[in-house]
């Protein structure tokens, strides 16, 4: 698990979801992820495996959620 300390959406449909991590995570572009969504609207869409689309930093890195609703709210999110 990572040490996640925050988890936001676009608001897209599909979202695009960053998250940032406490500490340098150590992912790259393709990597897989499996995500549990812990808070939140429509996080279904957001749970699941996953490859990790970008890193805009050593703590932060971004997926793409599944089609059909857009993901908001407050979120959480358990990922390994």
């Amino acid at each position: 698990n990572f040490d996640i300390a925050s988890v936001v959406s676009d608001g897209g449909n599909p979202s695009t979801i960053t998250v940032t991590t406490l500490y340098a995570h150590g992912l790259f572009p393709g990597c897989p992820i499996v995500v549990d969504m812990t808070a939140g609207t429509n996080t279904s869409y957001a749970e699941g495996s996953f490859i990790i689309n970008a890193i805009p930093s050593t703590t932060t890195f971004q997926f793409t959620a599944k089609t059909g609703a857009v993901i908001s709210g407050s979120l959480a999110a358990i990922i390994n």
